[in-house]
Parts: C-alpha cells; sequence; structure tokens
C-alpha cells in the first residue's frame, strides 16, 4: 500500500492517449516483503511458470492461494494492488472471502451503489482470482487479463466523459509533487 506517481518520459506512453495520461508511472515504493526475481529474468524461464510455495505475507497481506495451502505465482502482486484500491476506496485494510455460490474470493466490505459496482467487481475478480483453483496461469494470459481490467476503467472514463476531469486532476497533483533538476 505504498505507492508513488512519478514522471515519465517512457516511450510506451507516448503513442497510446488512453494509457498514462500525463507521462506518469504508477511505482511501487516499499518491499518489506519481495522476492527478487533477478535471476528468473535473466534466464529463460518465464517467471510466470515458477510456482512458489508457503507464505512470505503478513497474515492481512495473504493472498488467495496462500489462504488455501497453495501454489502462488502473482497472486501476492495482484493482491497487494487490490489491497491499495480498497484502502483507497473504503479508508481501511482489505478483508477477503470466498464467495459460497460462485467460489470465487472478493472484498467482504460491499461497493456503494454510486461507485461503478461493475467496474469494480471485475477488477477485484480478476485480481483476486488471477490463479484459480483448478487452472494455472499461461504465458500471455497475465498480460491479458491486466489490459482488459485497464481497458474497462479507461472505457468507462471515455464514456462518462470524467478523462478530462481525471487529467486535470493529476496534473493538479503532480505539480505538488517533488521536481527534480
Amino acid at each position: 500500500d505504498n505507492w508513488v506517481l512519478t514522471s515519465s518520459d517512457s516511450p510506451q506512453n507516448s503513442g497510446d492517449s488512453r494509457s498514462s495520461p500525463i507521462g506518469s508511472d504508477l511505482m511501487l515504493v516499499d518491499f518489506g516483503r519481495a522476492l527478487d526475481l533477478t535471476a528468473i529474468m535473466a534466464s529463460s524461464i518465464d517467471p510466470l511458470s515458477i510456482d512458489l510455495h508457503g507464505n512470505i505475507a503478513a497474515k492481512d497481506m495473504e493472498c488467495a492461494a496462500m489462504r488455501q495451502d497453495r501454489s502462488w505465482n502473482v497472486d501476492l502482486d495482484t493482491y497487494g494492488v487490490c489491497a491499495s484500491a480498497h484502502a483507497l476506496l473504503f479508508g481501511c485494510y482489505m478483508d477477503i472471502c470466498e464467495n459460497n455460490r460462485s467460489k470465487r474470493w472478493e472484498p467482504k466490505k460491499k461497493f456503494r451503489r454510486y461507485w461503478q459496482q461493475d467496474l469494480w467487481h471485475h477488477f477485484f475478480d480478476t485480481l483476486l482470482n488471477v490463479n484459480g483453483k483448478h487452472s494455472k496461469l499461461r504465458v500471455g494470459e497475465y498480460g491479458k487479463k491486466l489490459r482488459h481490467v485497464r481497458e474497462a476503467f479507461e472505457d468507462y472514463l471515455d464514456e462518462s466523459r470524467h478523462r478530462k476531469e481525471v487529467i486535470t486532476l493529476l496534473r493538479e497533483q503532480g505539480g505538488k509533487l517533488y521536481k527534480r533538476n
């Protein structure tokens, strides 16, 4: 839940008007409990093919796979993104439960009716259930899932005409950030 919005001149931001609206990146800044995958990234092994076991998280930051004593991979990362979003939405830490009917994980707190419930449900459902009990994440699938979530938010911003308002708010906030020379 420690993120910083940074300025970026990345070429990835320049070609797509729907990506980073003002050339900014969201960066995780707290690696209190992190796994160094540098050696794996340097090899020809796909990092998404590696199964991790055990529990390295604080009790309130256990992803669904850890709670079920299953192997995990990006599950912990996507749980962290959800926990950050939950803290911004609700002003408190996230607690999750398995839905008895769907057998999918979801936040215990319910979204307010004026919060674009379908959009937030899709966000949390996708990221909390990135690796299902009976299926493993396949190469390329992870990026597609994240892209689909991002595109859903972008579509909402375009359809509701809120994009301009968000860009203005981000620029205002960006103006308040420390500028490097």
